[in-house]
């Protein structure tokens, strides 16, 4: 065998190792494009998926339909619907009489009516049913404060406070509570832990002395307030409301810087207007 020969033989057996690497290297390669008439019988071939079943609309429980009826009867509260939101709390009582969150608005509907004997009874169920809610202690005790029972009022507001310490509404309210009570300087602490600056404050404790006609103690605390904040429009136009009052013939109470009865609310001469029952 001539050398010429072996050359060739081998040059033969090279280019047929590279044809087999070719076809059979291709795992990744498709032998058809994607489009081919092939790969397109093949995906008509396949069984269609069917879609996964929807899982079941999930239905309310008992309990969860009264708070949505509870829900609705706070937004009644807040367009003044008070009526109607009275209807719907009783409602929720007919269904479940174990609901403090009931009986608690109810009890304080019943006091924006001025009806104090019915606020009471249900304040009273209220807390037989959850007597360590501090919302609850706040509002009986400002329920409490409006028909002056001063004692009671303050143990309320302690209790909520001992249950929620950061409570702006129950450190502004236990300050009015004090103010009235004649201890100046612990309501001006608890009307600061109510989140009040210090003018805010003192110009808090003008107002209250307004509504117990102690005008010369009032327009100190206008006064202090102002060096506190000469910006403060509060102390600066209640100065002007005090020396108008003070300077009539017959000088009663402000008819419009004084605690509107049974509302639930901080009506303390128009600074802690944040303090509205929620």
């Amino acid at each position: 065998m001539t050398t010429d020969t072996i050359n060739l033989r081998l040059i033969i057996a090279a280019v047929l190792l590279a044809v087999l690497a070719t076809l059979f290297s291709g795992c990744q390669q498709p032998i058809y494009p994607p489009t081919s008439p092939w790969n397109l019988l093949t995906k008509s071939r396949r069984p269609k998926r069917p879609d996964p079943p929807k899982p079941p609309a999930r239905r309310l429980d008992e309990r969860q339909k009264l708070d949505v009826q509870m829900a609705m009867g706070r937004s009644m509260e807040k367009q003044e619907q008070y009526e109607r939101a009275i209807h719907v709390y009783e409602g929720v009582l007919q269904k479940d009489d174990t609901r403090a969150d009931a009986y608690h608005r109810l009890a304080v509907l019943h006091d924006k009516k001025g009806d104090g004997k019915k606020a009471s009874e249900f304040y009273r169920e209220a807390l037989r049913r959850d007597g360590d809610n501090a919302k609850l202690h706040c509002d009986l005790g400002y329920s409490l404060y409006l028909r002056q029972k001063w004692q009671e009022a303050e143990r309320h507001f302690n209790r909520a406070l001992t249950l929620d310490p950061n409570m702006a509404k129950a450190h502004n309210n236990l300050a009015l509570l004090l103010a009235r009570t004649g201890r100046s300087q612990a309501a001006l602490r608890e009307f600061q832990l109510g989140g009040n600056t210090e003018s805010a404050a003192r110009a808090n404790l003008a107002f209250v002395s307004m509504l117990d006609q102690r005008f010369d103690n009032a327009e100190r605390q206008f006064e202090l307030a102002l060096a506190a904040d000469p910006k403060s429009e509060a102390a600066r136009n209640g100065l002007k409301t005090l020396r108008k009052v003070a300077s009539a013939p017959s000088a009663g109470e402000p008819s419009d810087s004084g605690e509107k009865p049974a509302d639930g609310t901080v009506q303390v001469g128009f600074v802690t207007a944040s303090d509205r029952r929620k």
